[in-house]
Parts: C-alpha cells; sequence; structure tokens
C-alpha cells in the first residue's frame, strides 16, 4: 500500500500517539480519524491535522485502512479490543 491509498486512524492521542500522527502527517500520509477517552485532547490534535474526531474506537476502524493504536495499558488495550461491545477495534 502506498502513501495515497492508506487512511491511518489513531486510538490513543496522548504525547506519544500526538507526536506519531504529526510524524506522519508531516511525511504525507493521510489521517482519517482520531479517538481518544480525553475528547478534548483528540479534539485539538484533529483540529490541527486537518482529520475527523470519533467518537468511538469502532468508528475509527470503519473510515481507515489502518488503525494505529497508542494506549497506556493492558486494561486500555483490553477495552479497546473487547468483542461484543459496539466500541471495539474488531
Amino acid at each position: 500500500m502506498n502513501k495515497e491509498e492508506a487512511r491511518i486512524g489513531f486510538v490513543g492521542v496522548g504525547r506519544m500517539g500526538a507526536n506519531m500522527a504529526r510524524h506522519l502527517k508531516d511525511n504525507r500520509y493521510q489521517l482519517t480519524a482520531i479517538y481518544d477517552i480525553d475528547t478534548q485532547a483528540a479534539q485539538a490534535l484533529a483540529s490541527e491535522l486537518s482529520c475527523a474526531v470519533l467518537d468511538s474506537p469502532s468508528q475509527v476502524t470503519e473510515s481507515s485502512n489502518i488503525v494505529i493504536t497508542v494506549v497506556t495499558d493492558d486494561a486500555a488495550m483490553d477495552r479497546i479490543y473487547a468483542e461484543g461491545t459496539d466500541d471495539s477495534l474488531l
């Protein structure tokens, strides 16, 4: 997949995730969507990078063909990959 085909979404945009997203944008990758439990941080970064801020991880999956997750711990990872919920990345 080349840069033009990549539609990248981020789940988790704290300090590390936000900087990763910025780096990809600086290198001309298309960022489509951002989700974070800190909605203010997600909204600020989405505005900065000209992409959508979405309400759930599942919406990020729907709008992206690559999803990068940068979350704080195993419990957060379990939540975003929980089966049988509307908020799952699966």
